[in-house]
């Protein structure tokens, strides 16, 4: 039988010829990938060698004899052999073996999203850790003020600490744990899969205590892999028990809890992180569409670029923001830049935080100009509060008449717009 090999863990197997092309799980780390054979080692090479001679040799033995016997006999009668009938299904053309179905994304992230609640239920949990993006974790930790210092200022016996305190969440607490032991994964489907972000509902369900319960895992994509950053559990329900029956007691306990602090609507202008898992070819054409936008001397170009922009949705809202980040406010020229950045983020968002330049070089600025900065600070607040749960640009309200003509200036991109509210 052909050997094959995982390209995950490079583990070998002998399978079937009839397996090779086709897409296989790993028994040994669980990933999926194509059978394909390996050529033979040099060693199996010399190995063979004695057998292939020994077998030319008897051939030839055979072949010899086979003549001196036929010169012994003579010449044959002539005769005319029939002609055996063909079956109708041998004269069909072999049937082409179907190629292997291609893994979709979504087919990957969920099989990711199964294989993790296996291992919680199983209590198998060594590759689970190369399963979990902890710096992540720790990101959402510091946003929610739950944790004060970024984790590459963590020392490697805090970052240790933090991993086992994660790890522990993803388990759960000793209910949990009893309730995972024995149950398995009835369910798995995609709920939102985007470049950035992908999240799965599942259910899980222990046959011996007849309860289930739902499960939600938010995945972003690392080193090439999809790696967990967030798991959130429902209530545990006994057979023929709802959720809101369920979770009658959690809302009291949830309505007990101290408020969460109101947060500030602005944020602190600073350079905001690229989106992870963003291809290059996307990051190389919205630098250079930005370049463009940020260039004063650019007018029908601008308004390509600015289309251009809102094209690729979300991974180029943080830089639109860092184009802010290094703006003075006060300079006509910067404002105006300031403006066209505005109106594209006011485009891919649908809030309205406009920032309002002046009407010519050393002219008083536009009406509403005292909320310029404030209104920058804003963007940066809204991008704080919605980049887990932003996915693109809204719906237009309307469709634009085919005849309008479209005016080439500026104006267009620092007009301040009604909010529509649609990015919250």
């Amino acid at each position: 039988m052909p050997i094959i090999a995982c390209s995950s863990c490079h583990s070998r197997f002998k399978v079937p010829i009839t397996k090779i092309g086709q897409t296989l799980t790993c028994p040994r780390c669980k990933e999926k990938f194509q059978a394909i054979a390996l050529h033979a080692t040099p060693r199996q090479q010399h190995g063979s060698g004695p057998i292939i001679y020994a077998a030319i040799v008897v051939g030839a033995v055979i072949v010899a004899l086979l003549i001196y016997a036929i010169a012994g006999r003579g010449e044959p009668e002539e005769t005319t052999a029939p002609t055996p009938a063909r079956s109708e299904a041998a004269s069909q053309p072999a049937a082409r073996p179907e190629a292997a179905k291609p893994v979709t994304p979504a087919e990957v992230l969920v099989d990711r999203a199964r294989k993790l609640l296996e291992a919680l239920c199983t209590d198998d949990h060594p590759l689970l850790p190369l399963w979990i993006d902890y710096a992540e974790m720790h990101r959402q930790r510091v946003e929610a003020g739950l944790e004060t210092r970024p984790w590459s200022e963590l020392a490697a016996d805090e970052r240790y600490a933090r991993q086992t305190e994660y790890m522990q969440n993803v388990l759960g607490d000793a209910e949990t744990r009893e309730f995972l032991r024995l149950s398995t994964v009835t369910r798995a489907e995609m709920v939102r899969l985007t470049t950035g972000e992908g999240r799965v509902e599942a259910t899980l369900k222990n046959a011996l205590k007849d309860t289930s319960q739902e499960v939600v895992l938010r995945f972003i994509p690392s080193a090439g892999a999809w790696k967990l950053v967030h798991l959130e559990r429902g209530p545990i329900l006994a057979a023929g028990q709802t959720a809101p029956e369920a979770g009658a007691e959690a809302s009291a306990e949830v309505a007990a809890r101290p408020a969460r602090r109101a947060r500030n609507p602005d944020a602190e202008v600073v350079a905001v992180e690229l989106i992870a898992g963003t291809p290059g070819a996307v990051t190389r054409d919205i630098e250079r569409a930005l370049a463009v936008l940020c260039d004063r001397t650019a007018t029908t170009a601008a308004h390509q670029a600015r289309q251009d922009l809102v094209v690729a949705g979300r991974p180029a809202v943080p830089h639109l923001l860092n184009a802010l980040v290094p703006l003075d406010l006060n300079s006509a020229g910067d404002l105006q830049i300031a403006a066209r950045v505005a109106g594209v983020l006011a485009e891919l968002t649908g809030e309205d935080f406009p920032i309002v330049p002046g009407t010519n070089e050393g002219s008083m600025v536009g009406e509403g100009a005292a909320q310029n900065e404030p209104n920058r600070r804003r963007w940066f607040g809204w991008w704080r509060d919605h980049k887990d749960s932003y996915t693109g640009p809204p719906a237009p309200d309307f469709e634009p008449d085919e005849e309008e003509e479209e005016d080439e200036e500026e104006a267009p991109a620092e007009r301040p717009r009604q909010g529509r509210g649609r990015g919250r």
